[in-house]
Formats: structure tokens, sequence, C-alpha cells
């Protein structure tokens, strides 16, 4: 699978090479984050969009939106966004708002 040519090129200095691959390496790494480091090392070497894909197991689709975020912010754009959702029901304090005091 060869893949289309994209105009979504990176290039990554040795440091943030060294990062991502240590990201690959790191067994207490979410899965998602070493999948994007491998997403990130794959486009470095110019792989086709569609090839990363298919490595990867994602869509295209999400292949694009890693590429771009690391485009537009570096290392820093892999990382997870805050998410909106329901707001945590139980404090870590308690109900009082202040520290557990069993054991």
């Amino acid at each position: 699978m060869s893949g289309y040519p994209s105009k979504l090129t990176i290039s990554i200095t040795n440091d943030q090479k060294a990062e991502l691959e240590r990201w690959q390496r790191c067994n207490n790494y979410p899965h998602g984050k070493c999948r994007r480091a491998r997403i990130i090392l794959l486009r470095a070497v110019n792989t086709p969009i569609l090839t990363i894909a298919k490595i990867t197991g994602v869509r295209h689709e999400t292949v694009r939106k890693w590429i771009t975020r690391f485009c537009e912010a570096g290392i820093d754009g892999l990382d997870d966004r805050t998410r909106s959702g329901r707001p945590p029901v139980f404090s870590p304090f308690g109900r009082d708002g202040v520290g557990s005091n069993r054991m």
C-alpha cells in the first residue's frame, strides 16, 4: 500500500527523535502515546500516511490529526487534551472537603 503523496511533511530534531524512541521503549507509557510516537517517527522518514495507518492500526484521518498537532505544537501536541464530561462525583478529600482520617 503506497498511498497518495502528502504535503504533511515533518522534520524532527535528534532530541525529539530520541524522546519519541524512548516513548516506544518505555513499558509504563500509555499505548496511545506510544502509537503517536510511532506515527511521527514513520512520517519523519516520509512513510506514506496510508501505510502508517495500516502499520499502526488507526484510520488515516487519525494519522493526519497527530501529524498536524505535532507540526503545530511539537512533542507537547501529542499529549491528550482535556475533554469535557461529567465532573467527578467523589472528592479525594471526602464530603467535608478535608483529608480522610480513616485508617
